[in-house]
Order: structure tokens, then C-alpha cells, then sequence
């Protein structure tokens, strides 16, 4: 991607996780297929896992002192007593692998670093057995939607929309 003038992220919001990405007109047609695969056969590496979770917390750090988060926090924390809202917010290190470093307290794993560098040691491959586990209950392509902005139009690309399968339904709706 970056070799064509490509760039990409992702993001969440309330309501959805969004992944984006731009890239040289010429390089399009090819590069669509790609990010379709990269839902269809999602690789979860070890190293990748444990290195994306340390994004994650790098970014909520940045965004504590942000005010529109804030003030986003201040509205949920307004929400009903059991509302979806009120749980909802940005991932930490100590968020994504609560679950995992309970598991390694129970039982008594030897796991004194979090996520050391790597495969994240215990912790980080307990972490990213249960994100495996939940993508598997949870990953649907009825509930994905592909949008694309550019130049040109639709007929000019030639999709073949048959290449654009993204992954089965695991889970139906």
C-alpha cells in the first residue's frame, strides 16, 4: 500500500468499526480485492495481536487529554445504570487483557510482564485466543458494507464483484 501512495487505519465508534484506507487511482482495482481478503482470512499473528494492543493503549493515553473525549466520557458516564453506552469506551492495555490476566492469576501462570515483546507471552496468547474465539461468534459479512470514493466511475473499474467475497457468515443476524 504505501509503495502506491496508500495509507490506512481503523476505528471505532458507538455504533460501528470502520476500517479505511487511500490509495493511487492506478492502483485501485487491485488493492480492493486485497483489503477484502485481509476480512475474508484475517491473519491474527501473535507478534501483530500484541503489537496492535500496545497501539491501542498508546492511543487512549494520547486521547485522555483530548476535551472532546472528555467530554464523551462525561456523556456516558450520564448514561442509565446498565445502559450499552455506559460500558462502552476506548481499549487499554489493562481493558484488552483483563480477561487474560484473570485466567493467569487462577492459574498461576508465570506471566510478570503483560505483553513483553513478541507473542505477548502468556497473557498476550490467552488475549489472542479469545479475540480468535470472538471474531468466530461474532465476525458476519451481512454486516459489512464496502463504500468506495473516487475518481472515475463504477464501469470504469471493472469489478469483478465475485473477488469482493469478504467471509462466510459465521453468525447469522
Amino acid at each position: 500500500m504505501k509503495a502506491n501512495g496508500g495509507l490506512r487505519n481503523a476505528g471505532t465508534s458507538p455504533s460501528h468499526t470502520h476500517y479505511w484506507f487511500s490509495i493511487g487511482p492506478s492502483s485501485l482495482l487491485g488493492a480492493v480485492p486485497r483489503l477484502a481478503a485481509f476480512f475474508g482470512s484475517p491473519l491474527f499473528t501473535p507478534n501483530v495481536v500484541a503489537r496492535e494492543i500496545n497501539a491501542v493503549d498508546s492511543e487512549n493515553k494520547r486521547n485522555l487529554q483530548d476535551d472532546s473525549r472528555r467530554i464523551h466520557q462525561l456523556e456516558r458516564s450520564l448514561s442509565a445504570p446498565g445502559h450499552p453506552w455506559l460500558a462502552f469506551g476506548t481499549g487499554n492495555i489493562d481493558s484488552l487483557t483483563s480477561a487474560a490476566r484473570k485466567k493467569a492469576i487462577n492459574e498461576k501462570w508465570d506471566s510478570d510482564t503483560i505483553l513483553p515483546d513478541g507473542d505477548g507471552g502468556p497473557v498476550g496468547r490467552e488475549t489472542r485466543r479469545r479475540l480468535i474465539e470472538w471474531v468466530e461468534q461474532q465476525y458476519c459479512s451481512g454486516r459489512m458494507t464496502l463504500a468506495i470514493l473516487g475518481r472515475g466511475t463504477y464501469d470504469n473499474h471493472h469489478w469483478n464483484t465475485a473477488s469482493l467475497t469478504v467471509h462466510q457468515n459465521l453468525w447469522t443476524p
